[in-house]
């Protein structure tokens, strides 16, 4: 069932992802052609502080979207929403804080990116640019937030509407700009902004719903799991953080290994290209990503280490097939897409190169970005840190200087392959050391503490998709609770469970036209039952059901009725498309 809650999310995530970085797609064209190649470098300067924005979203939507995650895997519904209205809170006022800092030390935060010396004549574009930014701030945050937590709800429309407004706003807006208002770099921020703040509006309209699980509400801010929120987001951060020092780094590279000033600032427009092109194509990586850190989320908390398993070979399947695609078609149509953004014929032949040679390190990247997230959602926090790190930075500014030195500008763009291969092979061989054989199997990539989940003589899987299957798990039920000790209690409140609750499943939770499947799961841990049926038939919340069988079918009510006093928890959640009830007895 992982796999099928995996799956449903990659097309949305994707979609997001794609959409929204249509925009910056489509600010990078219109820079180029319409205000200039030195625009288009201060565009390219820009990218730190856009990358450490995320880092700042990464916190929250990471950390937000993972601990919301864990807790609807536990079935503490109310606990998420709680988590999510002081999350809200907290960014808002990071967020102001960050654009008023910005704001202030705006002429130095431009020299340090690169619009000194040489590269002075950037420093208007670049400048106005960032202005135009630190206004969008708040907004972003908000919304990327919403974004996420949005798609762990199952609410896909709302998101799919507002990230469509927000590209298409953006765009309109640009060329407004250029060709109306005409007020450069600053003008083009401001677009971006507007935009941002039209998808807010949007995406607030879903959350305002009364059926929303992830409705804001003042009366019960859980500020208690701020610290959880802080350190698993934080890995995220930590990773763009990184990506945003090597950006920076690169671009001195680049003008030194170029040999000349005219080569250098050639060289760092067409990196410029490329990190505008790797927002659009590399959507599918992030995508893919995104998906694997919320689903893992909602395994961990249901401290579920066979689907966790399935979980991980299924994301690094996924990156193989379509980022391999995406690569080859990437490398085809390289000449075309950097014709897009540069003028010139040099400087579409170099940007065209960069795009084709960093491209190659997109399927590896995507698997060291999938072990990340795996490190991420089981709590190995100082891990991916260490990942990151030594992925993002070390190697690949090593790669990059050592290249650089032999083979010029082409060296620098080459190291991004090198680094990444070379932090895959040394992330499985220290596995290896620490199994003592060569880790195989994805379950020697899963870090878990000892005690988590059980052992398989205390678990009982199965899937079912009819009546049948629900009178044969019940009669397996009897003999797994029976086999370890059980009393009568607590056997008849679980056969009970399976026959009534998976049997309800099957006869009220089929969609037209679509088989629905019922994921069993029994396991016994620390003297206690815990069963878990989830489904991908209709959702609808538990006390909403609860009164309509009430009205429909009175007997079926007072079975259900008479299992909820007979079980010590019985727990109703509907989360990424799935309906999961959780009884405990």
């Amino acid at each position: 069932m992982e796999k099928k809650m995996f799956r449903s999310l990659i097309p949305s995530m994707i979609f997001m992802y794609i959409a929204s970085m249509i925009s910056i797609l489509v600010d990078g064209i219109i820079i180029g052609k319409y205000l200039g190649v030195n625009a288009m470098a201060s565009y390219g300067l820009t990218n730190p502080i856009l990358l450490a924005l995320l880092a700042v979203s990464d916190v929250f939507t990471g950390g937000v979207q993972n601990v919301c995650a864990e807790e609807m895997g536990k079935g503490n519904k109310e606990r998420a929403g709680n988590i999510f209205s002081a999350s809200c809170v907290t960014v808002v006022v990071i967020s102001v804080v960050v654009a008023v800092a910005m704001n202030i030390g705006i002429d130095p935060l431009c020299r340090m990116l690169g619009a000194s010396g040489d590269g002075a004549v950037l420093f208007d574009g670049l400048k106005g640019y960032i202005r135009g930014l630190s206004f969008m701030i708040p907004a972003m945050q908000l919304s990327l937030l919403f974004v996420f937590i949005q798609q762990l709800e199952g609410n896909k429309l709302t998101t799919v509407v507002a990230v469509v407004v927000m590209t298409t706003s953006n765009i309109v807006l640009d060329f407004l700009n250029v060709l109306v208002f005409k007020q450069g770099m600053f003008g083009m921020a401001i677009a971006t902004a507007v935009s941002y703040y039209l998808a807010f509006f949007i995406l607030l309209t879903g959350n305002l719903k009364k059926s929303s699980i992830f409705r804001f509400n003042f009366r019960n801010m859980d500020f208690s799991a701020m610290k959880n929120v802080f350190w698993i987001g934080g890995a995220g951060a930590v990773e763009r953080g990184c990506y945003a020092v090597r950006a920076v780094v690169y671009n001195k590279m680049l003008v030194f290994a170029a040999g000349s000033v005219a080569v250098g600032n050639m060289a760092v427009a067409a990196l410029s290209v490329y990190a505008t092109l790797n927002n659009f194509f590399g959507s599918f990586v992030f995508g893919i990503e995104s998906a694997t850190l919320m689903v893992a989320g909602v395994l961990y908390g249901e401290e579920n280490k066979n689907g966790l398993k399935r979980l991980m070979r299924e994301s690094v399947k996924m990156i193989l097939v379509m980022i391999s695609v995406v690569t080859v078609a990437v490398i085809l149509a390289a000449p075309f897409m950097a014709s897009l953004f540069a003028e010139g014929v040099e400087v579409r032949q170099m940007s065209s190169d960069c795009v084709r040679i960093i491209c190659i390190s997109m399927t590896v990247a995507g698997i060291n970005g999938v072990m990340k997230k795996f490190l991420q959602a089981t709590r190995n926090v100082m891990w991916m840190n260490i990942y990151s790190v030594c992925e993002i930075v070390v190697f690949p500014l090593l790669s990059a200087l050592l290249l650089g030195i032999s083979f010029g500008v082409n060296g620098v763009f080459s190291c991004y392959m090198v680094s990444e291969l070379l932090m895959l092979i040394i992330f499985v061989t220290g596995v290896w050391i620490k199994r003592k054989h060569f880790p195989d199997k994805a379950e020697n990539y899963l870090f878990l503490p000892k005690d988590f989940d059980t052992i398989p003589e205390n678990l009982y899987e199965k899937m079912v998709c009819d009546m049948d299957g629900i009178k044969e798990l019940s009669r397996h039920t009897v003999d797994f609770c029976r086999n370890h000790g059980a009393n009568e209690r607590q056997v008849t409140a679980l056969s009970l469970s399976v026959k009534e609750m998976a049997g309800n499943i099957i006869r009220y939770g089929v969609m037209k036209g679509k088989k629905l499947n019922v994921e069993y799961r029994l396991i016994y841990k620390n003297g206690e039952f815990i069963l878990r049926l989830r489904d991908d038939g209709k959702s609808s919340g538990q006390k909403e059901w609860l009164e309509r069988l009430k009205a429909e079918d009175s007997q079926i009510h007072r079975k259900i009725c008479k299992i909820k006093d007979m079980v010590k928890d019985f727990k109703y959640v509907n989360s990424v498309n799935m309906n999961c009830l959780i009884i405990k007895v």
